[in-house]
């Protein structure tokens, strides 16, 4: 690992890059404005995770949007999306590994590791991945960061 101070704008500029062309061909919204904030992490292990939550929002976004935005109060970077959602008895499941649940085996072929490998880089870098969704109307995924490696 290589732990630096890490700015969370230049990870998120990276990836909207990254997923420009799906935003567009998929008309999603995007809702997301500079985020100032810093951490001390690994870049390419938090990209990682990062990526992973927003690749699943564009996945499983049809139409609609989705929102980036920072949460100063609880120090975490929240992932919001208007998708398909993730079906209660699913929930407490979907960070186990192979697991991709009814949407995931019905909509897409997932393999049931994106959201394993979330939580396990997770518990590499000190940071905690929670999610709440309700179907048909979106998830949020919230990635809470250790208020002691986090700079201002």
């Amino acid at each position: 690992m290589d732990i630096s101070v890490v700015k969370l704008d230049d990870i998120i500029k990276k990836l909207l890059k990254k997923y420009s062309t799906i935003f567009i061909e998929k008309r999603i919204t995007l809702n997301y404005n500079s985020i100032e904030n810093e951490i001390i992490s690994d870049s390419k292990w938090l990209f990682i995770l990062i990526e992973q939550i927003l690749s699943n929002s564009l996945k499983y976004t049809k139409k609609g949007s989705i929102t980036i935005k920072y949460n100063e109060k609880e120090n975490a970077l929240l992932i919001i999306d208007t998708g398909i959602g993730i079906k209660e008895e699913d929930m407490k499941k979907i960070f186990d590994l192979g697991y991709s649940g009814f949407n995931g085996r019905v909509n897409e072929k997932s393999s049931g590791l994106g959201l394993y490998l979330v939580k396990k880089i997770s518990k590499i870098l000190d940071i905690e991945v929670k999610a709440k969704s309700t179907l048909n109307k979106g998830s949020t995924f919230y990635i809470y960061f250790n208020s002691k490696l986090t700079k201002m």
